[in-house]
């Protein structure tokens, strides 16, 4: 998943319309809160294996 964050620069933001800005908002709300999975994934793959291994939940797959 490819995503691209907003600049640094506040004026380019004030700038944006409204239905950008609740874009924005989503997109961080993803960030923070919906893409655990893929950043550790993308980071400690194998730690998520182990997990689903010795987890008894795994067996229900």
């Amino acid at each position: 998943m490819l995503t691209t964050f907003p600049p640094e620069d506040f004026k380019e933001v004030e700038s944006l319309t409204k239905e950008e800005k609740e874009r924005l908002e989503k997109l961080k709300h993803y960030d923070l809160e919906l893409s655990g999975y893929m950043k550790i994934q993308a980071t400690r793959p194998q730690t998520l294996a182990y997990a689903l291994t010795d987890s008894s939940t795994s067996m229900d797959c």
